[in-house]
């Protein structure tokens, strides 16, 4: 067997464009310690965390973390990726797990008052229930000025106006300070701005557009974002909207929204999605494709494919796939996942499955809530099409309840429209590689696939895979002969420029002179329920397995692992305090105890 160690290649460019804006996510109710003292809850508080530094995405609970969210859930990340800010529609955090300065109290009103309580003396605010009603933005021209988008909560479903305020996170020593809030974007008392803040970037790649839907007047509302700050646009006519989600497909292309007017009340025409294609120069939306939402009886969600060829929505029992290359859209509407019967019974809810919001990660899988508040399912490989795109039930076991909301935050890796009037500041499309890889095939571990996570528009790609072989494939899968350390290379190209990427990968079990490459595992939650999520990261191995004993040293479990993530089933071992090993063949590579509750 050859082996060849090559030191890992990190090129230049990738550091001048980290934009990792969306690398952190945190979802929960962030509850305090002492709110369910005596309950088996008592362990769960916090919040859980994604954090997509990490390939597969480590999950983590963080019982210092107190973010409660609702539906409203906004926050923002360093460029590099690190965390930085979160707000659930009445105060805003930091990434110091504090209040920020200045931001404990936003659109003060008496319902505000409502969503405020205290525990042994600590203040909680629970957020608001409103979905993607609040987002941060990047001011332009700044590094670390941000402008905070919210609404006045006057009413619990009728917001009369659109807020903002400005964040420094230079001031106070690097921990920040909010300057002014509950500023009016549109001083008009019939405008009721209010769901659906999604930002997109303007053609010119720097500035940033929000389109603001009018709850009940049929209209969208134009707000630009520039170095000089918000600027009023002017309307044009829209549906009538209610509760959903809105996106933007990762090229700007097209705005789509998922519109549940009418909850529980399925059939009901007014509950629609509709496609728009979107001029990022002036801010027009054209209408392309709508259809019913016929079993609208939650909050939809909707959701393009990283490649922008497909758009996905759900209903309350199931998950739709458009597919946005056909001439007739209507006609390519199918069926990737349906309900079945799965329960959510990793808390106490033991609710039947149901899709609601979805969210486009940096590692290009789909996330959506689903269920109770305690499980995240994922499309794994949402750029093919029908059952090809791998949906995975209990993809995510959360280590704290969540709200079935994901988080509202930008897409920061998209660039200008080359050539467009609005291409006026200099700005190139120039390609940035980025990839990662997972075992493709639970028979052969030798057999990878391989996901570009490159940006900028890159329009070709080649893959060196350190023996011998090449490909032109977006998204190859490439089988090893032998196990070994390699140093995969994505070079990207468009007509601007090329960019190239390298990764070394350990694949099996290998016997070098320099030390291997370290694995490292995850494994939640902890303390756990009935299920369990082991993760391994930085290594594909041959054969894992993971290994549960008693105090005794007895055997209560054992079971195989798919490469990467897998979630096992441990319902049947009473509760009590454990230890594990998960091996590779008969190498050990972690070991810990395990603590499973009732």
């Amino acid at each position: 067997m050859r082996i060849k160690i090559i030191s890992l290649l990190f090129v230049m460019t990738t550091m001048c464009h980290a934009q990792k804006e969306d690398y952190i996510w945190c979802m929960g109710w962030g509850d305090y310690a002492g709110t369910w003292e005596g309950t088996f809850l008592e362990e769960f508080v916090g919040n859980t965390f994604i954090d997509f530094r990490e390939d597969p995405p480590l999950v983590y609970q963080d019982k210092d973390s107190h973010n409660q969210f609702r539906l409203a859930n906004a926050q923002i990340s360093t460029s590099d990726g690190d965390p930085l800010l979160y707000c659930n529609g009445i105060e805003v955090r930091t990434y110091l797990k504090d209040t920020l300065d200045g931001g404990g109290i936003i659109a003060h009103s008496p319902l505000w008052d409502e969503l405020v309580i205290y525990v042994n003396g600590v203040r909680q605010t629970r957020g608001t229930n409103t979905s993607q009603s609040i987002v941060f933005v990047p001011l332009p021209g700044t590094d670390t000025k941000y402008l905070l988008f919210y609404n006045s909560f006057r009413t619990p479903f009728i917001d009369n106006e659109l807020l903002y305020a400005e964040i420094d996170m230079s001031l106070n020593n690097g921990e920040g300070m909010m300057l002014y809030k509950d500023r009016v974007v549109k001083p008009n008392n019939d405008a009721q701005l209010s769901f659906y803040l999604r930002p997109v970037r303007h053609a010119n790649g720097r500035d940033w557009w929000i389109f603001a839907p009018d709850l009940f007047q049929d209209k969208i509302y134009r707000i630009l974002i520039d170095p000089q700050g918000i600027h009023y646009m002017g309307e044009q006519a829209f549906q009538k909207t209610g509760i959903g989600q809105a996106k933007y497909s990762p090229n700007g292309q097209y705005y789509a929204i998922a519109d549940c007017i009418t909850l529980f009340s399925p059939n009901n025409p007014d509950n629609t999605m509709h496609i728009y294609e979107v001029d990022r120069c002036s801010g027009e939306l054209v209408e392309v494709y709508s259809d019913f939402l016929f079993d609208c009886q939650s909050i939809s969600g909707i959701e393009f494919s990283p490649d922008n060829k497909y758009l996905y929505y759900t209903n309350t029992d199931e998950i739709l796939q458009v597919d946005l290359t056909t001439d007739n859209l209507g006609e390519s509407v199918s069926t990737i996942w349906k309900n079945t019967g799965q329960r959510d019974s990793v808390y106490f809810f033991n609710t039947p499955f149901s899709p609601r919001h979805m969210q486009l990660g940096p590692d290009k899988r789909i996330y959506v809530p689903s269920g109770g508040r305690g499980v995240v399912s994922v499309i794994n490989k949402p750029w093919l099409k029908e059952d090809a795109v791998d949906y995975e039930d209990f993809a995510i076991i959360a280590p704290t309840p969540i709200f079935p909301a994901t988080p509202n935050i930008l897409n920061p890796r998209m660039g200008p429209v080359d050539g467009s009037q609005c291409d006026t500041l200099g700005i190139d499309n120039n390609p940035v590689s980025q990839f990662r890889y997972n075992q493709d095939d639970t028979l052969n571990h030798r057999t990878i696939g391989f996901v570009d996570l490159s940006y900028m528009e890159p329009t070709q790609w080649e893959w060196d895979f350190d023996d011998g072989s090449r490909s032109s494939e977006q998204y190859p899968v490439h089988t090893y002969d032998n196990n070994g350390i390699y140093n995969v290379c994505l070079t990207v190209s468009n007509d601007n420029s090329s960019d190239t990427f390298c990764k070394v990968i350990q694949l099996g079990t290998v016997s070098t002179e320099e030390e291997d490459i370290k694995p490292h595992v995850s494994i939640y939650p902890q303390p756990t329920h009935d299920y369990l999520r082991v993760a391994i990261h930085n290594y594909l191995p041959h054969r894992a397995s993971l290994h549960i004993y008693d105090n005794q040293g007895h055997l209560v479990l054992e079971s195989d692992l798919r490469a990467t993530e897998s979630t096992i089933d441990i319902s049947e071992i009473p509760a009590g305090m454990y230890f594990y090993q998960i091996r590779d063949g008969q190498n050990l590579i972690d070991s810990d105890k395990l603590i499973k509750v009732e």
